[in-house]
């Protein structure tokens, strides 16, 4: 995903990671400026089971 902002294009990347049954368990993303490859955001996201609800 791209986007634009202040006149400079940034790149958003997710990495995902799941567990054995294919549950969603972190997801990791980092947003780069397209010109330099600078990192301007890095957001970590963890998912928690409880009791069959992810919230």
């Amino acid at each position: 995903m791209r986007n634009r902002s202040r006149r400079t294009w940034n790149e958003e990347h997710r990495y995902n990671r799941y567990d054995a049954t294919g549950k969603l368990q972190d997801t990791h993303v980092v947003v780069r400026r397209d010109d330099t490859k600078a990192v301007t955001q890095r957001t970590d996201v963890a998912y928690h089971d409880a009791d069959g609800i992810t919230g």
